[in-house]
């Protein structure tokens, strides 16, 4: 036994704090405290009342009768294993009599009997308590389940033993030194330095000119948006478990025709590639063992039929994707795999109009390009006639629509898919052939586009490496010469070189006011107006160190546009001077009906106001009535 020392941080401490609990209201609480000061009276005697403190006076007679109590009870110990027992009796001394007589005398108790009445009542109700004993809590080892319900143990423990990985994120680092530098103020001449700039524009202005005015096809798509319900979905669209996929379609063909389906603008590509993969796998399957495999057939198709004909969506699904769907549904029909379900040739029939739908609201351009690579690569492979007939009927399809699309189409990207053509397969390859339709509807293409674009279609080859070894340049002159086309003796040819005089600083700088209003697109035709006419005034101006750092279309954009302008003047003028003629000549039989015999002064007013109509022609500017 550690005795007294126990108590910490002191003895003394200790009790003060445990002889404050001898009045609290609880009997429990109350025993305990007197049970433990008498404890300690036992080992170190009388030391306890100093160690307790100054108490009330309830407190101390509680405390001294329990004390006089302990005293005269006998400590018994439990029996041995030779059952022997050992009894203890602690007599108490006369001296500890005396000492609590005289602590009772030193402290001025003066107990009256009913005082002490009442401390024996409190004392036999504490002694009538029986020991709290607490049960023992044993924790009862966890209860496996035993079912379907049952958890995998080990997987359970993989689980716990998982660790998050948490990236930090990359923070983007900004050169700030220049904050540290100092300001320099420009002065009035640097000022003017700036304004009166000899340099022509930077070509930037004009590359942002070709941003705002959507000239370029080639143009930045937006950011695209998060959306993690429609992600899941196309994802789950070409699960291989029947019951999913078409649990998912028929959630995507509620969504689709709502305003929500929009959101679907930018997972297109994400969502044919899905589909397509869907049918690549159902290829290995046979609809007419399973009727879960001909009835997603159904939703699939009727999914893709929902997809177009919202108007909103299929644009912007890329060249591969729509090879890829297009190679995938013809595949279908080549197969004939749906014509021995029930309905069979309705699926068919349905099939073929979504080929068509495909290739009429997709982009034009992606898909023309699409159905060229796409008969590339079923020649390259040596895919069946059937298959490849069908790819041409897509084909004549499409040139057939050609016209009415006219300048949505990207030329240039179309001929750099036939230059890929041609040259994987030229003509001299396809007269070893028995057939050549292939090489013929490819060349029709370019029959349709320059029917459609004349002899601008020559501006359109800028994409094509050595157009003089391609074979697209030559079959255009040759269609050109054929259809007459005047319009090939119009293209840009090098000119006699002009002895070009430099410009005036005057002159420079309305031609960077011109050049900036052809960057706006608010201002643009007047820009193009504007340059007309000066060039008209100043021949020998050179607009060149203005074009010559930008696009090679840019520049082309600007000499059409001039040119429209020439043609459209010209126009005008002769029909200005068809009507002054007529209006003359009207004038002169009025005149002449009405009254021959006018002054000489007459006439030579007359005279006058045709010499400065006929002049007003000549610069362009609008005439007046002959009859004012």
């Amino acid at each position: 036994m550690r005795g007294i020392t126990v108590c910490m941080p002191s003895p003394a401490a200790c009790l003060k704090e445990v002889a404050k609990q001898i009045s609290d209201r609880d009997n429990s609480v109350r025993n305990a405290a007197l049970n433990c000061v008498v404890q300690a009276y036992n080992i170190v005697g009388e030391k306890v009342y100093k160690m307790v403190g100054n108490i009330s006076d309830k407190d101390m007679s509680l405390l001294e009768e329990r004390i006089k109590r302990s005293s005269r009870k006998t400590i018994t110990k439990p029996k041995s294993e030779f059952n022997s027992t050992l009894t203890m009796t602690a007599q108490i001394s006369p001296q500890k009599e005396n000492s609590s007589l005289n602590r009772n005398s030193f402290n001025g108790h003066n107990n009256s009997d009913h005082h002490e009445q009442q401390q024996e009542d409190d004392l036999e109700e504490e002694e009538s308590l029986p020991p709290v004993t607490l049960p023992q809590i044993i924790q009862e080892p966890p209860k496996e389940v035993e079912g379907p319900f049952k958890l995998d143990p080990q997987f359970m423990r993989e689980l716990d033993n998982i660790k998050l990985q948490h990236n930090k994120p990359k923070l983007l680092e900004f050169d700030l030194d220049f904050l540290k530098e100092d300001v320099k103020i420009p002065s009035v001449s640097d000022v003017k330095a700036i304004t009166t700039a000899v340099t022509p524009p930077k070509p930037i202005v004009l590359s942002e000119a070709m941003t705002r005015l959507n000239i370029s096809m080639n143009k930045t798509p937006s950011p695209k948006a998060n959306d993690a319900t429609l992600e899941r979905l196309i994802k789950q669209m070409a699960s291989q478990h029947i019951t999913t996929a078409l649990a998912t379609m028929a959630q995507l063909q509620e969504i689709i025709p709502q305003p929500r389906g929009n959101s679907l603008i930018d997972y297109e590509d994400d969502f044919m590639i899905s589909l397509t993969d869907q049918l690549k796998y159902l290829q290995t399957q046979d609809p007419t063992v399973d009727n879960n495999i001909s009835k997603i057939y159904r939703n699939l198709l009727t999914l893709i039929d929902t997809f177009y004909h919202n108007k909103t969506l299929g644009s912007r699904v890329s060249v591969p994707v729509i090879k890829e769907m297009m190679n995938a549904m013809i595949s279908l029909l080549v197969e004939e795999k749906l014509v021995g379900v029930p309905n069979g040739d309705a699926y068919v029939r349905v099939i073929n109009l979504l080929c068509v739908k495909i290739i009429e609201r997709s982009d034009h351009t992606n898909t023309i390009c699409a159905l060229v690579k796409l008969i590339n690569e079923c020649i390259s492979n040596d895919h069946s006639p059937r298959h490849v007939d069908l790819v041409m009927k897509c084909l004549w399809r499409v040139i057939k629509l050609m016209p009415n699309w006219g300048d949505d189409i990207d030329y240039d990207s179309v001929l750099l898919e036939v230059h890929y053509f041609l040259k994987k397969f030229p003509s001299s390859w396809w007269k070893t052939k028995d057939i050549d339709t292939p090489l013929r509807t490819v060349k029709t293409i370019l029959h349709s586009s320059v029917k459609i674009k004349g002899g601008t279609i020559m501006l359109h080859l800028g994409k094509i490496p050595n157009t003089s070894e391609s074979e697209v340049e030559s079959y255009i002159l040759r269609i050109l010469k054929s259809l007459r086309i005047t319009e090939i003796h119009q293209l840009p040819h090098p000119k006699p070189e002009i002895q070009r005089k430099p410009l005036s600083r005057a002159n420079h700088n309305m031609l960077t006011e011109i050049f900036q209003k052809i960057g706006s697109k608010d201002e643009t035709k007047e820009g193009l107006n504007l340059l007309y006419d000066f060039m008209q005034q100043h021949p020998e101006a050179d607009i060149e160190p203005f074009l010559k750092k930008s696009s090679k279309f840019f520049q082309d954009y600007i000499r059409n546009g001039l040119k429209e302008i020439e043609d459209s003047r010209k126009t005008a003028k002769s029909t200005i001077v068809e009507k002054v003629g007529d209006r003359a000549q009207e004038s002169d039989y009025t005149a002449l009906n009405t009254d021959s015999s006018k002054s000489a002064e007459y006439w030579k007013k007359k005279l006058y106001m045709w010499n400065d109509m006929f002049e007003n022609i000549k610069t362009g500017k609008k005439t007046t009535s002959a009859t004012e």
